[in-house]
């Protein structure tokens, strides 16, 4: 026992003396539980590096530290789940493929590309990001109170970021790295606080309509303003737009939904509340440059520099349609800019025709599942669906409008929340091919599904239809 704990003295000494070697120790034990626990909590705070960042006021890690241990890190989640038995059953799905077929794609295109190291570490940063975070997002959807923590956490950091821009606003310390466009930080694109900021107002608005604790409800209409103030600080018109169009989207399915359309008028109230605040806060110039995309205007209609970047993209597709320019071949191009800034002029224009196939079958192949997801669930999980399927909507705006593929993993990340969401219903994938024959889709029940034996009987004795109506039928003298 004497010799154990002369060990440990020694093993230990030299973080005692070193108070950043013990942090570091402390942060790895820390993160090795929280592993443990839930993918979920490292796939959150993979969300928050900027904020750290603006914080501490610088990242202290070397380039590219911070991609690659988060990638450890959840790679150590997902092994750990993997350990315990737990397989998704859609972990094998078209998109989860097709992810990986754009990754061996993308390494076979390396060779002869106008630009071999950005295009090396293009196809680094896509398995760190976009590869991982669609596997990830299966194992959280498939667990509900998984997915329920990364939405909270998620809400968590991008309202950190709000209240810590909107503070930044009012003492005048906040970052001006564009003319009209704020950030929390010099590290930090303003699109990016955009993105994080419309997403996290759509979180807010689940938030509202879908937990059932009364705090919960507030702090999400809480959260709501300050989320608003941030999306239009930055300035962005892209998020503006994302937004919309995710809303729009939530609206439309939450719309089939009795008990969530009754809560929507909470939600209107706080969201003109919202579009009251921001004049106060943002500066007019700024809230026109974010807002002209939807109102129109001078600014609205320039597309600052993409329409000739995506006339490059189309011209050198239609030179090399059948093998594209290769893995980040369009930074050789001496654009200006290292790719087109739109996923599908970009997989054309460097992976040829197969690429661009390969994405648009991943788009339509995971909104397909989203769908099936919604129209099978109910309750909660019918809201979170619908939430979901409103966030990949607005993060395909977003890449179709800026960033390379590495810097849309959003994208992936909500079509894999949505195909976990899908291997949690009786049938799994089969849900989207079963719906195309068949009166009841053949979809497979579980045992105890009344509507799988004809003469079963629902509550008060009445049988269930074929299709579940659970309607008394109709008997002679009543």
């Amino acid at each position: 026992m004497i010799l154990a704990w002369a060990a440990g003295i020694v093993i230990l000494l030299p973080a005692i003396t070193q108070p950043l070697l013990a942090f570091a120790l402390v942060a790895a034990v820390v993160g090795v539980w929280l592993a443990s626990r839930s993918i979920a909590y490292p796939l959150a705070l993979a969300f928050a590096p900027a904020l750290v960042e603006a914080i501490y006021g610088s990242n202290p890690l070397p380039s590219g530290g911070t991609t690659f241990l988060f990638l450890g890190w959840i790679g150590l989640a997902i092994a750990i789940a993997v350990a315990r038995g737990t397989q998704p059953r859609t972990l094998l799905s078209a998109p989860v493929v097709l992810t990986l077929s754009l990754v061996v794609l993308m390494l076979i295109r390396l060779s002869g590309t106008l630009d071999p190291s950005y295009g090396s570490k293009k196809l680094q940063l896509f398995i760190a990001n976009n590869l991982v975070f669609v596997i990830a997002g299966v194992f959280v959807g498939a667990q509900r109170e998984h997915s329920k923590r990364f939405y909270a956490l998620l809400l968590t950091i991008s309202t950190a970021g709000a209240l810590l821009l909107l503070g930044q606003l009012a003492t005048g310390a906040a970052s001006n790295l564009v003319a009209n466009r704020f950030s929390i930080s010099a590290q930090e694109y303003p699109i990016q606080l955009g993105r994080s900021a419309s997403d996290g107002m759509l979180l807010a608005i689940y938030g509202m309509l879908a937990w059932r604790s009364l705090g919960g409800r507030l702090a999400a209409m809480a959260a709501f303003p300050a989320l608003a103030v941030a999306l239009v600080a930055a300035g962005s018109r892209g998020p503006v737009l994302a937004f919309i169009v995710g809303l729009l989207a939530l609206l439309t399915l939450v719309a089939a939904t009795g008990r969530a359309r009754t809560r929507l008028t909470r939600v209107a109230a706080v969201v003109l509340g919202a579009v009251a605040l921001v004049p106060f806060v943002v500066p007019g110039s700024t809230v026109g440059r974010a807002l002209s995309a939807i109102f129109g205007g001078a600014t609205g209609l320039s597309t600052s520099g993409r329409s000739g970047l995506w006339a490059q993209a189309i011209s050198n597709f239609s030179a090399h349609p059948v093998s594209g320019i290769g893995t980040g071949g369009f930074a050789g191009l001496q654009t200006g800019e290292l790719y087109p800034h739109n996923i599908l002029l970009e997989a054309a224009v460097e992976l040829g025709v197969v690429g661009l196939v390969i994405v648009a079958w991943l788009i339509v192949a995971s909104l397909r599942r989203m769908i099936a997801a919604w129209r099978t669930a109910v309750g909660s999980d019918r809201l979170e669906a619908s939430v979901l399927t409103a966030l990949f909507m607005a993060a395909l705006v977003n890449a179709l409008f800026s960033g390379a593929f590495q810097d849309n993993r959003e994208l992936w990340l909500w079509a894999g929340l949505g195909l976990g969401m899908l291997a949690r219903r009786p049938g799994g994938p089969d849900i989207v091919r079963a719906r195309e024959t068949g009166p009841d889709h053949g979809l497979r029940r579980r045992p105890d599904d009344p509507r799988r034996d004809p003469h079963a009987h629902g509550r008060g004795g009445a049988r269930l239809r074929p299709g579940g109506s659970g309607r008394r039928p109709r008997h002679a003298g009543t």
